[in-house]
């Protein structure tokens, strides 16, 4: 089944549900994709990926054609030859789409050679636990895919030259002598035409990269709220079979913590029922300020993130306090229930007053009406837990020794110690704590709270750094184009450039000629260019951060490099044509 079609058949459930249950009216379901589920939606930064591969592999088709249309030239005397023996035009053509295809099957071969080596550079940026999803694997599909495209571009890229080549004029062919002339070889308009499609080629794809780096840069400046230097997390599970209800796992982890402290080095210690950028960090729960008794459609009740924690917790995540104070051991069973809430709650319920002392009810919608209110006792900055690129949402934290509900639910826990200068001393004295106090308990994930906000902006990472290696692939081929078009200008006008130095023009001279012939092309390059990165960077804008797609800094950065790097290609040539001896060229001429 579709999902479309999933999508239709519970909305068809709700409809029912909602005739029949008058509190369901405001309900309703949503299907998601499990990949969309598991790792987000990733169509729009495979878009933009496989457009900047689509724009590296035109440019590639474009610099090899063009490469081929010259060596052709040079053979015009040879093709005409054949011709002159019989040789038919179907042949010809053959002959001369062959040796594009050699060449094109040398290239795929070294491809598929070093494709196990891209993958393995390609999933270095992503984390262990998201790579089985992504079937980043070398299969039958793929290198068929891969060959099909490779031979469809050789096709095009060697069709157009042996088109070229099989029509041109056998007379003049055989009267004109193996030089290059001016009025010989790839036509003026083509050759300009073709420097200026590899820079609007290449700039666009550069332009998304650097789009994309600047919002990884944003992001990593953004602060999380809480202090991911020196914390070791570990995932705990503690099984129904051991730990029966609330105050078996309570006990559970006041003694996890008891123990934790008293290893040396540990500064703090906290146990939550999830912890930013954990799988745990999107548990809802409703609040409302007023008796829930009287509420008769909950739908309405705004939701808040939601977490059971101790003592220690905020201190061992850094979590800074605005207001009030922490959880404390004396916030037990028996006593006034409480909860700490984040400066975004308190604007959002408690927008002119102070929020300490006022009550507020919080947990599962149905179960409020039953439930105790609880009395805010402190106010903390604001965390992010799950995407840096995110506001904070309102969240609570009430005492794990005051939930008495839904136990099932925080069962899966996360230890949090704040382990000073080194955490990885810490590591193995924890671990062994752990294990003495239960060996059967179920400990994973053992990580850095460093490493999980890196792991959370693994996306970003991946998308950044494939798709800058594909456009500074673009970008060294438009540049290596570049410098092939301008040495063949060069060439072509070596009558030219001769009568100019014979007649007093300085290398100076020659030099700035050449060089404004290649700026202009270029200039007109870039300004194409820039219009189609204008509209088509904004398919990216769903994965910047802090700016636009149209950001200014950045097409000005990139313009930037394109004149510097096209100016040093078209140098070499220059300095050879202002180098060159006027006798020397005209006797070749």
């Amino acid at each position: 089944m579709t999902a479309k079609a999933a999508q239709t058949s519970l909305d068809v459930v709700t409809e029912r549900l909602a005739g029949r249950y008058a509190e369901d009216k405001e309900y309703g379901a949503a299907v998601i994709p499990m990949r969309e589920g598991v790792a987000g939606d990733f169509r729009t930064p495979v878009i933009a990926l496989s457009g900047a591969l689509g724009f590296a592999l035109v440019l590639l088709c474009i610099n090899v054609s063009y490469l081929r249309r010259v060596h052709l030239e040079a053979r015009r005397k040879e093709i005409a030859l054949r011709v002159a023996l019989g040789a038919g035009r179907l042949v010809l053509m053959r002959q001369l789409l062959m040796d594009t295809l050699l060449l094109f099957a040398i290239g795929a071969g070294i491809g598929i050679w070093l494709s196990p080596l891209g993958v393995r550079l390609l999933l270095a940026s992503v984390p262990a636990r998201e790579i089985p999803w992504l079937h980043a694997q070398i299969d039958a599909t793929v290198l068929l895919f891969s060959l099909g495209v490779t031979l469809l571009a050789a096709v095009l890229t060697g069709l157009i030259p042996a088109l070229g080549a099989s029509r041109s004029a056998l007379v003049t062919n055989l009267g004109s002598g193996g030089a290059v002339t001016s009025t010989a070889g790839v036509g003026r308009r083509l050759r300009g035409s073709i420097i200026v499609a590899q820079i609007a080629l290449a700039l666009v794809p550069l332009c998304g990269a650097g789009l994309l780096i600047r919002s990884f840069e944003r992001l990593l400046d953004v602060a999380p709220g809480f202090a991911s230097e020196h914390r070791l997390t570990w995932a705990l599970t503690a099984p129904k079979s051991r730990y029966a209800g609330p105050s078996e796992i309570t006990a559970l982890a006041k003694q996890i913590r008891g123990e934790s402290l008293r290893i040396p080095g540990v500064r703090q210690v906290g146990i939550a029922q999830a912890i930013p950028f954990s799988p745990g960090a999107r548990w809802l729960q409703a609040l409302t300020r007023t008796d829930p008794k009287g509420i008769h459609n909950f739908s309405q009740l705004p939701l808040v993130r939601y977490t059971v924690v101790t003592p220690g917790y905020f201190e061992a995540m850094g979590i800074s306090l605005k207001a009030g104070r922490y959880m404390v051991d004396a916030d037990a069973h028996d006593t006034q229930p409480v909860v700490v809430i984040n400066e975004k709650l308190a604007r959002q319920q408690f927008p002119d007053e102070d929020p300490l002392g006022k009550q507020i009810w919080i947990g599962h919608a149905e179960s409020l009406p039953s439930s105790s209110p609880r009395t805010i006792v402190g106010v903390v900055g604001d965390t992010h837990m799950y995407a840096l690129e995110r506001d904070a949402d309102p969240a609570a934290w009430v005492p794990m020794a005051q939930q008495n509900l839904s136990e099932d639910i925080w069962r899966n826990m996360f230890l949090v110690a704040d382990t000073g200068i080194d955490a990885t001393s810490a590591l193995a004295p924890m671990s062994q704590t752990i294990r003495r106090i239960d060996p059967e308990l179920a400990v994973a994930d053992v990580s850095s709270m460093e490493q999980r906000l890196r792991d959370s902006l693994w996306r970003q990472r991946f998308s950044s750094r494939v798709l800058s290696a594909f456009s500074l692939a673009a970008l060294g081929i438009a540049v290596l184009g570049v410098f092939g078009v301008t040495s063949y200008l060069v060439a072509l006008r070596t009558h030219e450039i001769a009568v100019h130095m014979a007649v007093g023009a300085r290398p100076g001279d020659i030099l700035r000629m050449t060089l404004r012939q290649s700026f202009v092309l270029v200039a007109t390059g870039i300004g194409i260019g820039l219009l189609a990165s204008v509209g088509l960077t904004r398919v990216l804008q769903g994965l910047l951060f802090g700016i636009k797609a149209t950001d200014s800094l950045t097409f000005a950065a990139v313009v930037a490099i394109f004149v510097i790097s096209t100016l040093v290609a078209g140098l070499p040539p220059a300095k050879r044509a202002a180098n060159a001896d006027p006798v020397v060229a005209l006797r070749m001429e």
